[in-house]
């Protein structure tokens, strides 16, 4: 997202964090170091796919370290279960439903202010969904940002399209957030 289209929502850029530079590292140990979680809300499109990974990804690695994530959908599927090719490509990964992490009982749902009020951060899978994020929401634009990378949409491709956008995802949570990487 250029500054040229953050300023032409009337939102002054050195206030706005939607970043689109790999070597940005959204420093966590503020938020941790107040002894209150860390929420992280990721939003796509639909909130089938990338979104659930993505909170599913760092539900899991995120436990113990204070770190909780949330996902929702602009324009979600209500109701609509994580496609089955996301919950494959995540148990692949090692990384499975629990109490903690129940991403196979995830349903779509569209973002909400008490989400975005709720969150510490909240990423969009791609910069356009920042970018939308930001005009509905121009009160958070300082905690709105995207993924270095925009994760593609998998949707109706085979089992190694949902495992590269998985690595995608993975890639950018551990540039994006410094407090998730192994010490």
């Amino acid at each position: 997202m250029s500054d040229k289209e953050i300023k032409a929502l009337g939102i002054d850029v050195s206030a706005t964090t939607v970043y689109k530079n790999e070597s940005y590292i959204f420093g966590c140990q503020e938020e941790l170091s107040n002894e209150k979680p860390m929420r992280i809300l990721f939003v796509s499109t639909d909130n089938v796919c990338r979104s659930p990974m993505a909170q599913a990804y760092v539900n899991h690695i995120g436990q113990g370290k204070g770190v909780f994530a949330q996902s929702a959908g602009l324009y979600p599927k209500y109701g609509q279960p994580i496609e089955d090719k996301a919950v494959n490509a995540l148990v692949e990964r090692g990384i499975f439903p629990c109490p903690s992490n129940p991403f196979t009982n995830h349903t779509a749902s569209s973002v909400t202010l008490e989400m975005i009020e709720s969150s510490s951060v909240i990423v969009g899978m791609t910069e356009s969904h920042a970018l939308a994020l930001i005009r509905s929401y121009p009160q958070a634009a300082q905690r709105i940002i995207s993924f270095p990378k925009d994760i593609a949409e998998p949707t109706g491709k085979n089992d190694a399209g949902y495992d590269l956008v998985l690595s995608e995802i993975i890639q950018g949570v551990h540039s994006l957030f410094s407090c998730l990487n192994d010490e």
